[in-house]
């Protein structure tokens, strides 16, 4: 991987975001400027809302790709289709983000309640590896 400068040299990160949009998402947007801060070459994906209705921007070195969210959902099948939706529009962000810039790791913006993950020693060793924490 090279780099031009200005640009990271640790790799390349992708973070995916269901819920909110970024940067009104302040834990991931914390996250995401720690990242950048550390060397990664941040790019995010998530829905639009609110004021953050840009199909794609750069603030403070992060690359934000959001798409329209789905209506709101009103019972089990309409939630089944919005989780479907969400992921196609990640899927297709994700694809035009490997095509562009790249990145060598997806990182999924999960809520730390819902994350069994994040508490494992093997999430911690990996995080050790990427760079200092924010």
């Amino acid at each position: 991987m090279s780099a031009s400068p200005g640009e990271a040299r640790r790799g390349r990160v992708l973070i995916l975001v269901e819920n909110l949009p970024v940067p009104f998402d302040r834990r991931v947007w914390l996250e995401s400027k720690a990242l950048t801060r550390a060397g990664w070459l941040v790019s995010v994906i998530c829905p639009k809302g609110g004021a953050w209705t840009a199909d794609y921007e750069e603030i403070e070195g992060v690359h934000i790709h959001r798409y329209e969210p789905p209506p709101p959902t009103k019972g089990a099948a309409s939630y089944v289709w919005e989780f479907l939706y969400c992921w196609v529009q990640t899927l297709r962000l994700t694809i035009a983000v490997a095509a562009g810039r790249g990145f060598d790791v997806i990182y999924i913006g999960v809520d730390p309640i819902f994350d069994p993950i994040r508490g494992r020693p093997e999430f911690q060793k990996l995080l050790e590896k990427m760079g200092p924490e924010p």
